[in-house]
């Protein structure tokens, strides 16, 4: 199918204010039902690209931004408790590595759990020092 977030993504904002009013109520509404069967059908990503083009058309519904965050949020939960997660597959796979922790603190901070995201950060501060590698103990963290 493909992602949805090329309305979002190619749409001026001087032609969004110049569609007629009833078209673009009814394109909100058929997009927000389209993120709502992508939600229902646990399609995280493409009920976030729906729900931003809704948005790009009204940026003050506090429905559809509602529903956006909590699929953004149900995102950000599945790759801290997914196990599949590369970043936590990494640190099961090389726990002296740096790369694991470094993605684990990413989705920690960007879920706002900055306390263990600061632990993960630590841990792979730690991990940078104990290398053996001078090339990875002078890489940039964060790239």
């Amino acid at each position: 199918m493909g992602t949805p977030w090329v309305v979002a993504a190619t749409t001026k904002p001087g032609l969004i204010r110049s569609l007629p009013p009833d078209f673009r109520r009814r394109c909100i509404e058929k997009l927000e039902k389209l993120g709502d069967l992508a939600r229902d059908s646990k399609k995280h990503d493409n009920a976030i690209g729906y729900y931003s083009n809704a948005l790009s058309l009204d940026p003050t519904n506090n429905d559809i931004l509602l529903k956006r965050s909590k699929e953004v949020w149900s995102v950000f939960t599945s790759h801290q408790t997914n196990p599949a997660d590369p970043c936590f597959q990494d640190i099961e796979l090389d726990p002296s590595s740096h790369t694991g922790y470094e993605r684990k603190h990413a989705v920690l901070h960007a879920m706002g759990r900055y306390g263990e995201a600061f632990e993960a950060f630590t841990v792979m501060l730690s991990r940078l020092e104990l290398s053996p590698d001078s090339h990875t103990r002078s890489k940039p963290l964060c790239q």
